[in-house]
């Protein structure tokens, strides 16, 4: 989806502002309607696959006012979207130290040729989804990246690079918990081939690989890369969290606001979910 300032461009009334409102679904051309029929008859299909998809991994939009449910939708299905293909282009990247030797792969689609639903990373009006931000990251020429199997609760973190010679560098692996308190971190060189991968680490079970004494649910992890290239400093992030986002941590935090007219800061209370 669209942001909802996409959206405004082109919404006239009010009950428009909706996820399966009749104006939006008629700009939801998966799969094609395959006839002149307006709106588009397999338009629910298409609606159906995000909400599915925003459902079973975060948390679900649901608000007291409507136009701020439909900004959540189309916020979460985007979120889903980025997650989505940034994890399946580190996928692939992987396989460059691996037997398939994966060196690339292609996204569509880049941008949109009008304000509607698609695979677009970049809006109509020249908006970035989150999608083109988390492709600005993955396709960094060093990454860090980490491949986590719930099936054998598995994690293995991969240095990647793309460089033509030995990129060599330090990783740091830090957890936090959701108050931001750092709970513990470690550090450790690496050296990259070629074209290639340098294994950062590997754990499985989650006894093993959480910090002592926490559970999947209070916890996430930070990784930093580092590296000198072309006597240029090199830095990569990423992050995981063994937990599906749908679970989500709720926190109250109070935000102070200032201007150069108040004498002192207002404190405004906020209730946030940590995605």
């Amino acid at each position: 989806m669209p942001s909802f300032y996409s959206w405004e461009e082109v919404l006239e009334n009010p009950e428009d502002f909706a996820f399966n409102s009749s104006v939006v679904m008629s700009r939801d051309h998966h799969p094609p309607a395959g006839n002149l029929s307006w709106p588009n008859s397999n338009a629910p299909q298409g609606q159906y696959q995000m909400t599915s998809a925003v459902e079973l991994w975060l948390p679900t939009p649901g608000t007291s006012d409507s136009n701020q449910t439909f900004a959540q939708w189309c916020w979460s299905t985007q979120l889903f979207q980025s997650m989505n293909m940034v994890a399946e282009i580190a996928w692939y990247r992987r396989g460059a130290g691996l037997g398939e030797n994966n060196l690339g792969s292609l996204v569509w689609q880049l941008n949109d040729i009008w304000q509607g639903v698609s695979w677009s990373a970049i809006e109509y009006s020249g908006r970035w989804k989150v999608l083109q931000y988390g492709m600005a990251t993955v396709y960094s020429p060093v990454i860090i990246n980490p491949f986590w199997f719930p099936g054998n609760e598995s994690l293995t973190i991969l240095a990647t690079s793309d460089r033509w010679e030995t990129v060599d560098g330090i990783a740091q692996l830090t957890w936090y918990d959701w108050s931001g308190n750092v709970i513990s971190s470690i550090t450790t060189p690496f050296s990259i081939p070629t074209l290639n991968n340098s294994l950062i680490y590997e754990g499985m079970g989650l006894d093993a690989i959480l910090p002592s004494g926490y559970s999947a649910k209070d916890v996430w992890l930070l990784m930093n890369l580092t590296a000198t290239v072309e006597n240029k400093l090199v830095t990569s992030e990423s992050y995981v969290r063994p937990f599906c986002f749908r679970y989500e941590q709720v926190l109250t935090s109070t935000l102070y606001i200032s201007s150069p007219r108040c004498r002192s800061p207002t404190p405004t209370l906020l209730t946030h979910r940590l995605l």
